[in-house]
């Protein structure tokens, strides 16, 4: 005879999604011994990463002692007078000529945008696009003329003075600002989809906070990495307004980028390295109280 109960055959309730059997969440045995102090696992790391690859760890070295205390040399007073004289025209034309020319193009511009058509352009509105042209190609000049006085001043001092280092500098931490306000959007948007997204709300609050850091880590480094590539692309442009050699414009740029990475690489390299550091001592401090509790059901047993 076969035996029902009040649920079936097999004593089962019809919402039990197992089966009558109690699921219990596996417990990962850790083992105190595999998670040495974080100390020794620095120390070691970084040692062995050194033993392995001495150039790329010197060249790393020597490029973060140049973004550190790389100044440049000072230029005679002679050059520097003439430098600071042509930049003082140029912001005299940019104030005035380049100011006028710039309003100009807007005027022919708006112009030209009220007598136009949707889809059709009369007689009246083809000679504002001509002046439209016309102030836009005197706007060109105006700008060729300030960037060629700049340049004439810039060649005076040369690329390896102080005036040229400033403005690499500059040019570097725009980009690098550019990248951290990309990390800083990118992570808005993602908090946003994870309030919205279910899987994401079911988490609880260390979890999100959690994810939200590595997506902001994530970000950072994917902003950083687009900066600095933008800005190596950048800044050849820049040292060559200097009008250096061959010889030197090469060798300017392997120490800026040397350093570009320098910089780089630490400041990436740390973040990561706090971030793993922090998992590393959350997970050995469940593998203690791993060991200390089978201590505890050791001694239990025995007595």
């Amino acid at each position: 005879v076969m035996a029902y109960n009040a649920y079936g055959r097999h004593g089962r309730h019809p919402g039990d999604p197992y089966g009558g059997r109690v699921q219990r969440r596996a417990e990962i045995k850790l083992n105190i011994d595999d998670f040495p102090p974080l100390s020794t696992v620095v120390t070691t790391q970084a040692r062995n990463f050194v033993q392995r690859r001495p150039i790329t760890t010197a060249l790393w070295a020597v490029g973060l002692l140049l973004a550190a205390t790389a100044t440049g040399c000072t230029a005679d007073e002679v050059a520097r007078m003439r430098y600071e004289a042509a930049l003082d025209k140029a912001d005299h034309i940019i104030e005035g000529e380049l100011r006028r020319a710039r309003e100009g193009v807007r005027k022919a511009e708006a112009d030209y945008y009220g007598l136009k058509g949707w889809f059709s352009c009369n007689e009246a509105c083809q000679r504002a696009w001509k002046t439209v042209e016309r102030e836009q190609a005197n706007k060109n000049r105006v700008e060729g003329k300030v960037n060629a006085m700049i340049q004439s001043g810039k060649v005076e001092v040369g690329v390896w003075s102080t005036f040229a280092v400033q403005d690499v500098r500059k040019s570097f931490w725009d980009s690098w600002e550019s990248g951290k306000e990309f990390a800083q959007r990118m992570t808005m948007w993602d908090a946003m989809f994870m309030a919205f997204s279910p899987r994401d709300r079911d988490e609880g609050l260390a979890g999100v906070v959690i994810q939200l850091v590595l997506r902001y880590l994530t970000n950072l480094t994917l902003g950083l990495g687009a900066a600095f590539v933008y800005f190596i692309v950048s800044v050849y442009g820049l040292i060559q307004s200097y009008g250096p050699s061959l010889a030197s414009s090469l060798i300017f740029f392997f120490l800026v980028l040397i350093s570009a990475l320098g910089v780089l690489a630490a400041y990436i390299g740390g973040i990561w390295g706090v971030a793993g550091g922090a998992g590393y001592l959350m997970i050995r401090k469940v593998a203690e109280q791993q060991a200390m509790q089978d201590g505890r059901s050791r001694r239990e047993h025995i007595e």
